[in-house]
């Protein structure tokens, strides 16, 4: 993220199209499987244990956006609230951006669908309510952890590195699931930084005085983490 918020969103358009092409692509289809079953197949009992912590790592940002938002409401805080809910705003707009790509591409989770995956995803309860969540083109995993490392990372740079690594940690876990290629990952990272880096240009255009750097919010969940 620049100083400058420019629409950045818009240069990922290209990659975006460009992993729209996989699933229907055999060539491609077979280096995105062949890739996916090198990570997937890397199985050891810690790795089991840490993919299922940091498979939700995508949840994080919502968590702080909410505690932002709900603290800044309570405190009288008009930055907190302000800043939980951009956060809250770009969160749904990205969710809802994954759920129509996911509408028109249907693409079947490796789980089900290469022989030789292995891994503990299964429809959940979430799938049930949104059928589209049956399918894992794109990421919405991935999309949400980089959504959330462009924005925490920007408002609080001393904290950036620690935000996009949870974000890479959290793709290659969904993968090692078994819930996610390696391209609805790719495609997901990208989806989430454009639909971030196009929120943010807007939000900038509408109020030439906002700035999250600026108006982050000193939050005491922070303070507390630096003195550990």
């Amino acid at each position: 993220m620049g100083s400058d918020l420019s629409p950045r969103g818009v240069r990922f358009l290209p990659l975006i199209l460009l992993f729209l092409v996989l699933p229907s692509h055999a060539g491609l289809y077979s280096v995105d499987s062949a890739a996916f079953l090198k990570i997937n197949g890397a199985r050891c009992r810690f790795l089991n244990g840490a993919a299922i912590v940091i498979s939700d790592a995508s949840m994080i940002p919502s968590v702080i956006f909410c505690y932002s938002y709900g603290w800044g409401i309570y405190e009288g805080n008009p930055e907190a609230r302000r800043f939980g809910g951009v956060g809250l705003a770009i969160t749904a707009s990205v969710v809802a951006s994954n759920q129509l790509i996911k509408l028109f591409v249907e693409r079947e989770r490796p789980i089900f669908a290469v022989p030789g995956a292995q891994g503990d995803y299964s429809h959940g309860f979430l799938a049930r309510i949104l059928p589209t969540e049956k399918y894992s083109f794109p990421s919405q995993s991935a999309s949400l952890a980089m959504s959330g490392a462009c924005i925490l990372g920007y408002a609080f740079p001393g904290w950036d590195k620690y935000f996009f690594t949870l974000a890479a940690l959290n793709g290659l876990a969904r993968i090692y699931k078994g819930a996610h290629y390696p391209s609805d990952v790719l495609a997901g990272f990208a989806l989430g930084a454009g639909v971030t880096s196009a929120m943010l240009w807007a939000l900038k255009r509408a109020d030439p005085d906002y700035d999250l750097r600026r108006n982050a919010p000193a939050l005491p969940l922070f303070s507390v983490a630096k003195r550990f």
